[in-house]
């Protein structure tokens, strides 16, 4: 009896922990972002509940570069202590984000944001929130953040389409 009795609390306080876990997107989210080729597309990290940390990667499908991302420098400004947080670290088509604060939590939703430049064609930025590297497990228990798993889609603006198609005309009739 004893034993059922633990378990049940046990289970209770295992689904309190997990259904008390806050969720990071993108702002953007789900939705398909048209802009011209070579324009810089922010992209913002929200939040659905407050945070300690954010540990983020984001990255990038297709003809489209990441240009930064909340870093030191602006951490205060999104309610991040600049001292226990580092610079993105962009390798390639990812970058790895991440902010800590003591005390309090950050009120959000606006967490922190994703600068991406547009190439061409359609491309794809995704993120996914892993449990924070090094010291943070031992400071911050599960659950972790969770990051949702749909994507920003960014498309050029069919005016861009329509010049591009115009010239290919232009020349293959140049051509002939």
């Amino acid at each position: 009896m004893m034993k059922k009795k633990l378990f049940a609390l046990l289970s209770v306080l295992c689904t309190a922990s997990l259904a008390g876990a806050t969720t990071i997107s993108f702002e953007d989210e789900g939705t398909t972002i048209i802009t011209t080729p070579g324009s810089v597309v922010n992209l913002n990290i929200v939040t659905d509940g407050p945070l300690d940390f954010l540990y983020v990667i984001a990255s990038v499908e297709g003809d489209v570069s990441i240009t930064g991302a909340i870093g030191i420098d602006d951490a205060a400004a999104y309610g991040w202590d600049p001292s226990l947080s580092f610079d993105p670290l962009i390798t390639g088509n990812t970058a790895e984000i991440g902010m800590a604060l003591f005390g309090s939590s950050n009120g959000g939703p606006v967490v922190g944001y994703v600068e991406v430049t547009y190439g061409s064609g359609t491309v794809f930025v995704s993120g996914c929130a892993p449990p924070p590297p090094g010291f943070w497990i031992d400071i911050y228990p599960p659950p972790y953040p969770v990051f949702s798993s749909s994507v920003v889609t960014i498309i050029p603006e069919p005016a861009a389409i329509v010049l591009l198609g115009l010239g290919a005309l232009a020349l293959l009739r140049r051509r002939k």
